[in-house]
C-alpha cells in the first residue's frame, strides 16, 4: 500500500517496502530509504516494525510501538522478508523475519489475518516505483507454504500498476500518489 503526502522541502521523505499484518495493530519486516531534499537518497536499510494494542496512545514507548532499522541492504540485492504466526507461543503471536533471522516477535492479533506486500511513501507526492516482489509464498492452515493466487489478489490504484509476472511474482510500477498492492489472507 503506497501512501503519499506532500513533501515539504525542509523535511526528509521516507519510502518503505514490507510484508505486514494489517492495522490497527501490526508486525512487519522490510526495507526503506530516505529521499532528502538537500542530500539526495540514503542507502536502504532493513527494518522491523510493530504497533501493539495501545500504540495509538503511546507512540514513543517501545513497549507498544517500535521502528527498528537493521543492516544496510545494497541496491539490486535480494532479501527475504517474512511475517508469520507462531501458534506454539499461544494466541496472537507474530514474528518479523529478515533473511531467515527472527528479528522480533510480538503478541498482536489472531490468525488468520490479512498479510500485505506493501509499499509506503511519506511526504513525497511523485515517487517513482519499480519494485519486483518475487518468490511470494503464504502458509496455509496446515502449516504448509503454498503459492498465492496472484490472479485475484493484485490491486493497484492509477497511476500505479501491479503486473503479474508469473504465479509467484509481480512488479509494482508507476509514478503518482496511491497504490494498493496484493492482499493475501493467511
Amino acid at each position: 500500500m503506497l501512501h503519499s503526502e506532500p513533501c515539504d522541502q525542509s523535511y526528509d521523505c521516507f519510502q518503505y517496502y514490507a510484508v505486514t499484518t494489517t492495522p490497527p495493530h501490526w508486525v512487519q519486516a522490510g526495507w526503506g530509504f530516505t529521499l532528502n531534499t538537500q542530500f539526495g537518497m540514503t542507502n536502504p536499510k532493513t527494518y522491523y516494525e510493530y504497533c501493539l494494542i495501545g500504540c495509538e496512545n503511546h507512540p514513543n514507548d517501545p513497549t507498544y510501538y517500535r521502528l527498528q532499522f537493521q543492516e544496510d541492504q545494497n541496491w539490486g540485492t535480494t532479501v527475504n522478508y517474512q511475517v508469520y504466526y507462531d501458534s506454539t507461543q499461544g494466541n496472537n503471536y507474530w514474528c518479523s523475519v529478515i533473511n531467515a533471522q527472527v528479528r522480533n516477535c510480538s503478541y498482536t492479533q489472531s490468525s488468520p489475518t490479512w498479510v500485505l506486500a506493501e509499499a509506503e511513501v511519506h511526504n513525497y507526492p511523485s515517487t517513482e516505483m519499480f519494485t519486483l516482489y518475487d518468490y511470494i509464498k503464504v502458509r496455509n492452515v496446515n502449516n504448509i507454504w503454498i503459492d498465492p493466487n496472484l490472479d485475484s489478489n493484485l490491486y493497484a490504484m492509477a497511476p500505479y500498476q501491479a503486473i503479474k509476472i508469473d504465479y509467484k511474482s509481480f512488479l509494482a510500477i508507476g509514478r503518482g500518489t496511491d497504490v494498493y498492492l496484493p492482499v493475501i489472507k493467511k
